[in-house]
C-alpha cells in the first residue's frame, strides 16, 4: 500500500489528541462500524440537549463510551464532508471546488480514484470492507467498488436526487421507497456483520436520514413529538439499536469500535424541526452550526464509559486514528 502523502499530515498530527481518548490498549484488531447521519444537527439528539426528539439508543451509547462536544465535520455540506471523512484530507486538497454531486459540482468530479481511502487501508490490512448507504462523492466511474469496498449497497446521490439503489455494478431498484432507506441500509449492514467472522471488518454506514424529504417509515410515523423529521431521527436511533444488538448477540461488542457522527449541520428547509442550538448557522453556512455536529464513540472495555470530551476534533482525524488502532 502506498505511504500517505503530505496531504494526510494535518489529520495525523491532529489525531494525536483523539488517540488519547482510547484509554487502555487492546491486543486484538478491532472491527469498526462508522455510522454517519445526513444533515443531523448538533441539538437533534436528546444526549446533546434536544427536548423534542428522543434518542435512547444514542444516549445509552454515549453513556457506554465518549461524547464529543467540540467535534467538526469535514465541510458544511455532504459531498466534501464525506470526501474528508473517507480520505483524512481537506476536500480542497483533493480537488473539491464547491457544491455537491448533482448540484454545483462538475459531473466528472468527486473523490479521485488515486486517493487512498480509509476502506483501502483496512482492506490492505486484511479486513472485510462494506458500504451500506449514501455514497455521494462521485458518479459511476468513481463508485465505491473502486475505493476499497468489497461489498456495496448504495445510492450514488442524496435521497432527494435519486431513488436508484445499487449493489456493486447492478441496479437493485430504480424507484425505491424513500421511507424505507434506513431500514434497508440497516438490514444490509446486519447481513454483512453476520456473514463471516473469520476476518475483522470495516463497515461504513452513511444513512440518508434525516436528509429531506423527511418521510417516516410506516412503523415510525407519529412516533415523535417533532413531526416527520423527529420520526425519521427516532427511527434512525432505533435502527442503530438493531446494529448494536447484533454486535452484542454475536459476541462482538468488546472488539468493535462504533463511531456515530453527522456529515454537517441542519438543512434550512427543515428548520422548523431541527436545531443546532446553541450555535448559529447550518448546512452551507460557515457559521458554527454548519460543521459542529454530534459525535459519539463506543468501544466497551477500552474507552472508559460515560466520558465527555471538549477537545477540538474533526472528521479528518478519524481516518488516521481508526487506522492506527486496527492496522
Amino acid at each position: 500500500m502506498p505511504a500517505p502523502s503530505d496531504r494526510f499530515l494535518p489529520a495525523l498530527l491532529a489525531a494525536i489528541a483523539l488517540l488519547g481518548i482510547f484509554g487502555a490498549e487492546s491486543s486484538a484488531r478491532p472491527n469498526v462500524v462508522l455510522i454517519m447521519a445526513d444533515d443531523l444537527a448538533y441539538n437533534d439528539l436528546s444526549c446533546y440537549g434536544s427536548e423534542r426528539i428522543e434518542t435512547p439508543v444514542l444516549d445509552k451509547m454515549s453513556e457506554q463510551g465518549i461524547r464529543l462536544t467540540s467535534f467538526y465535520a469535514g465541510a458544511t455540506v455532504c459531498s466534501p464532508s464525506r470526501m474528508a471523512l473517507l480520505s483524512g484530507s481537506y476536500p480542497t486538497r483533493i480537488g473539491w471546488e464547491g457544491g455537491v454531486i448533482g448540484y454545483g459540482m462538475k459531473g466528472y468530479s468527486g473523490l479521485p480514484r488515486d486517493v487512498v481511502t480509509i476502506a483501502e487501508v483496512f482492506r490492505a490490512a486484511g479486513y472485510r470492507t462494506a458500504l451500506s448507504g449514501k455514497w455521494h462523492v462521485g458518479k459511476r466511474e468513481l463508485a465505491p467498488m473502486h475505493q476499497g469496498f468489497d461489498e456495496t449497497y448504495y445510492l450514488l446521490a442524496s435521497n432527494n436526487q435519486t431513488q436508484t439503489l445499487w449493489r456493486g455494478e447492478e441496479v437493485v431498484d430504480e424507484a425505491f421507497d424513500n421511507r424505507r432507506f434506513t431500514e434497508a441500509f440497516t438490514r444490509e449492514a446486519i447481513r454483512f456483520i453476520t456473514a463471516g467472522r473469520e476476518k475483522p471488518f470495516f463497515l461504513y454506514l452513511p444513512y440518508t436520514a434525516p436528509h429531506f424529504p423527511a418521510e417516516p417509515h410506516p412503523d415510525w410515523q407519529g412516533h415523535s413529538a417533532n413531526g416527520a423529521y423527529g420520526d425519521v431521527v427516532e427511527e434512525l436511533d432505533g435502527r442503530i439499536g438493531e446494529i448494536l444488538g447484533v454486535l452484542g448477540k454475536n459476541g462482538l461488542d468488546e472488539n468493535t469500535i462504533v463511531v456515530f457522527l453527522s456529515d454537517n449541520g441542519p438543512e434550512r428547509n427543515q428548520s422548523q424541526f431541527n436545531s443546532a442550538a446553541p450555535y448559529a448557522g447550518g448546512k452551507w453556512s460557515a457559521r458554527e452550526g454548519g460543521t459542529r455536529v454530534p459525535c459519539i464513540v463506543r468501544w466497551p472495555g477500552v474507552i472508559p464509559a460515560g466520558r465527555e470530551c471538549d477537545r477540538l476534533i474533526a472528521a479528518i482525524d478519524l481516518f488516521p486514528t481508526l487506522a492506527a488502532r486496527a492496522v
